[in-house]
C-alpha cells in the first residue's frame, strides 16, 4: 500500500475525477488554463504580501503617532 500525499488528498477533495485521472497517468489536455491558475494564483499571493507589508507599515505610523502625542502631552 502507497502513502498517500497530501496534494492528493487536496486535489480529491477539489475534484474525484481529476484525481482519479491523475492517478491513472492521464495529463491535463487544457494548458491555457492550467497557466492562467498559476499566474492568478501568483498575483493574488504578490497583492496578499503588499497589503501585508502596507497593514504593518500603517501599524508602525500609528504607533509613532501615539508616542509622539504622548511625549507632547508629557511637557
Amino acid at each position: 500500500m502507497r502513502a498517500i500525499k497530501a496534494s492528493e488528498l487536496g486535489s480529491y477533495a477539489f475534484c474525484k475525477r481529476a484525481w482519479y485521472y491523475q492517478n491513472q497517468g492521464e495529463h491535463n489536455t487544457n494548458q491555457a488554463a492550467l497557466s492562467e491558475g498559476t499566474r492568478m494564483h501568483g498575483k493574488q499571493a504578490r497583492q496578499v504580501a503588499a497589503s501585508l507589508i502596507l497593514f504593518v507599515l500603517g501599524l508602525l505610523i500609528l504607533l509613532a503617532a501615539l508616542i509622539l502625542v504622548f511625549l507632547n502631552l508629557l511637557k
